[in-house]
């Protein structure tokens, strides 16, 4: 059995022992890949658009109490990083599929949302692959320039800069 149907068996044992994980937005972001992976790129963005749309649903106090995510499955919790994860997945698949005004406009709100996080690091080397696989070499460029050297990537962006 190769490693994909693996993992989807793995997956559908976490069903068997509770169905509402099915709708966390880790077991579909994992569920996405899977599909990705069996190049089912539009199967696997319809999913991740709804654990996108999840993680950022503001929710009412009195919602809360009855959240799937909070009622049962082990009180999982999506962390900034799980959110930033998702995001950047969802870019990614969009630009497998060639849709690169819906992954720039994406970018775009993300790096607003995520800007002065941990995650904002995340984000900007994304954006600078996504300006570069969109013809905008300079942006690219100007994007990579501007990561602080105290970052964790700066030598990442470095290489990202000399292999332009």
């Amino acid at each position: 059995m190769d490693q994909i149907q693996e993992s989807q068996n793995e997956l559908n044992n976490v069903i068997s022992i509770d169905f509402k994980i099915k709708d966390h937005p880790i077991f579909i972001l994992i569920e996405s890949i899977i599909l990705e992976k069996e190049l089912k790129i539009d199967e696997a963005i319809t999913n991740l658009k709804k654990a996108y749309e999840i993680v950022n649903k503001k929710k009412k106090k009195k919602d809360m109490k009855n959240d799937n995510l909070n009622d049962g499955m082990l009180r999982l919790k999506v962390t900034l990083e799980d959110k930033a994860s998702i995001t950047l997945k969802l870019i990614e698949l969009y630009i497998q599929q060639k849709n690169i005004n819906e992954a720039k406009l994406l970018m775009s709100d993300s790096i607003t949302e995520f800007k002065s996080t941990s995650q904002e690091i995340r984000l900007l080397i994304s954006s600078a692959e996504l300006n570069l696989k969109s013809g905008e070499i300079k942006q690219a460029i100007n994007v990579l320039k501007n990561i602080d050297k105290k970052s964790s990537i700066w030598v990442e962006s470095q290489k990202k800069l000399a292999n332009i």
